[in-house]
């Protein structure tokens, strides 16, 4: 990476830093819609071996990607306390019907619709902001091949955040962007 291109990153990365201490200090947050239901880890919660989870789950990998906090884990930035999976629709109609997970109805209006759930995996067949939908496919175009599985970016990560708004949300931008900035050659 030349050092124009590599010094460009580090710019940006501390802009979306600006934009997102200003959100957090003006509480502008509290305005934009929240789109994901998984609670902030509790103390009784214990970090997930991502790996272990994804293997016992014994899906088609090309069939799902990991998102939310996978990533994180996966690059050391923080541990993971459950697993979020977008999923395709097919694989979506063939569990839904299955003993494996609890089929559950969206709790927030206009946010998306039933998705899958079990003690440790949140499965859905896409992410939602505002009217845009992003399934598997769209996703897969921004994301990152590891390890022969498919995650979310850390960009598309800090984008989803930010507009979902939570206070774990702003914290887990800050540590993505603190990692960004200490990796960027």
């Amino acid at each position: 990476m030349s050092v124009y291109l590599g010094q460009y990153l580090v710019n940006i990365v501390q802009k979306q830093s600006i934009f997102t201490n200003f959100i957090r200090k003006n509480a502008i947050s509290r305005y934009l819609p929240l789109c994901y239901h998984n609670p902030m880890p509790t103390s009784e919660k214990k970090p997930i071996n991502l790996y272990e989870e994804i293997n016992k789950l014994n899906l088609p990998k090309d069939h799902f990607m990991i998102v939310g906090s996978g990533i994180m884990s996966l690059k050391g930035i923080r541990d993971s306390y459950d697993l979020d999976l977008v999923i395709s629709e097919e694989l979506f109609e063939q569990l839904k019907n299955g003993p494996d997970f609890e089929l559950r109805p969206w709790t927030r209006t206009g946010i998306g619709r039933e998705w899958l759930k079990n003690d440790i995996a949140d499965l859905v067949v896409d992410m939602r902001i505002g009217d845009e939908i992003y399934d598997l496919q769209r996703l897969k175009l921004e994301g990152e091949k590891i390890d022969d599985m498919w995650f979310l970016s850390l960009k598309q990560l800090i984008d989803f955040k930010r507009v979902y708004g939570r206070q774990k949300d702003f914290d887990d931008i800050e540590l993505i962007e603190r990692y960004l900035l200490n990796h960027i050659k």
